[in-house]
């Protein structure tokens, strides 16, 4: 069974993502780069960068990024993986669509990392789940971020096309519409 392991952060973290970001963005198709994760706000974690890149194609855009020597991983809900090794670092790609709305939910993640209180309280929950099986560190993760951005409330629809009015059709209506 495959564990985890927490390392505190490594100044290195912000080198690596300047070196990545420079060169990703000189890439074909790349619209914006983003340091998102842990170590985007100087937090304990995985010896692992996480960058965000946005792009209106994520196919054509992971293709590019294997010019840097990164290998392909899965397009998962319209969110494209990307990893390499860097000197015993992960750095992993992130690769979403222009108009995601994934985009405002990395974002707003890193946001509140950077606060003290809630940094502090992820960097704890780490630190909890150092040496846990991966499935029980990505659970523990998920719950607490999910705490943090409750869910978008569904909207109710409405039926038809009326605005809530009962539409009545008189036989030449009905001709007409068929």
């Amino acid at each position: 069974m495959e564990t985890i392991k927490i390392f505190p952060y490594n100044e290195e973290y912000e080198v690596l993502y300047k070196k990545y970001e420079a060169l990703l963005k000189s890439l074909t198709g790349v619209i914006a780069v983003e340091f998102i994760g842990s170590a985007s706000a100087k937090l304990a974690g995985k010896r692992e960068i996480d960058i965000l890149i946005t792009t209106k194609n994520i196919v054509e855009c992971m293709d590019h990024c294997t010019t840097l020597g990164f290998r392909k991983g899965p397009i998962e809900s319209n969110e494209g993986y990307l990893r390499l090794y860097d000197n015993g670092i992960i750095v992993e790609l992130h690769v979403v669509l222009v108009f995601s709305k994934k985009i405002e939910k990395y974002l707003k993640i890193v946001q509140l990392l950077h606060q003290d209180e809630i940094g502090k309280r992820y960097e704890a929950l780490k630190w909890e789940l150092n040496g846990k099986p991966v499935a029980t560190y990505k659970l523990a993760k998920s719950q607490f971020i999910a705490s943090l951005i409750p869910p978008p409330s569904k909207k109710r629809r409405r039926r038809g096309g009326s605005g809530g009015r009962k539409r009545t059709f008189t036989r030449d209506t009905r001709q007409t519409l068929i």
